[in-house]
C-alpha cells in the first residue's frame, strides 16, 4: 500500500486476515495497533514452530513501503532505528 495509513486501517479492519502489533511508518514513527498480550494474524493458520503455532509466540511488526506494485524504496535510516528502538523494549 502506498501509505502507512491506509496500511494501518487494512490491518484493523475486521475481516482482513492479516493483523500486526505494531506498524512502523516511513518516518520511523512507531504505531500499536494490538496489545502484545494478543495474537496477530501474520503467519498464516498453518506457520508452526515446535508445535505450535508462530502467530500465538511472536510479536508482528510491519514495516511500512509502498512494495513493488508501487514503486519499492528501500528503508529509511529512520525506519531502521525505530526498529531497533522497539527490538529492544
Amino acid at each position: 500500500m502506498p501509505e502507512a495509513q491506509q496500511r494501518i486501517e487494512w490491518l484493523c479492519t475486521p475481516g482482513a486476515r492479516a493483523s500486526a502489533h505494531y506498524l512502523i511508518d516511513e518516518v520511523g514513527g512507531i504505531h500499536q495497533l494490538l496489545s502484545d498480550e494478543k495474537s496477530a494474524m501474520h503467519c498464516g493458520n498453518r506457520a508452526s514452530w515446535r508445535g505450535q503455532p508462530v502467530s500465538d509466540r511472536s510479536i508482528a511488526i510491519e514495516v511500512q513501503n509502498p512494495g513493488h506494485e508501487y514503486g519499492y524504496i528501500p528503508y529509511t535510516d529512520e525506519q531502521t532505528d525505530a526498529i531497533l528502538r522497539l527490538s529492544k523494549v
